[in-house]
């Protein structure tokens, strides 16, 4: 959703300030708290390449606006990928992740 606006406004050559600042404005209109995501994944998307599940799973949590990545710096997520990926269950976690989130009660959308 926002990966449009994030390339748009980095052609206009701004800091990644900048850019952080004015996706976070755009992002609080829909949301309490400004998060949004610029990478171009999508579950269905990540499991469409099984093979670089591990690669394209780490571009999505860094797509993520700064305060969500620092959760995810936090727990250390690179690290449980590569280890998930390395025993082959990566893919069967995130098909899994994928089926209960658009399975929830709740609207969450799955793209970036």
């Amino acid at each position: 959703m926002h990966e449009k606006q994030f390339e748009s406004l980095r052609k206009k050559g701004l800091s990644d300030a900048a850019v952080e600042k004015a996706l976070a404005k755009i992002a609080s209109r829909e949301r309490h708290q400004p998060l949004y995501n610029v990478s171009p994944y999508a579950f269905t998307k990540l499991l469409g390449d099984a093979n670089g599940m591990a690669k394209n799973l780490t571009a999505y949590i860094k797509g993520f606006s700064p305060k969500v990545r620092e959760i995810f710096e936090k727990f250390e997520f690179e690290k449980e990928i590569e280890k998930l990926d390395e025993a082959n269950r990566l893919f069967e976690v995130v098909r899994a992740l994928s089926a209960l989130i658009s399975n929830a009660p709740f609207a969450l959308p799955l793209s970036g």
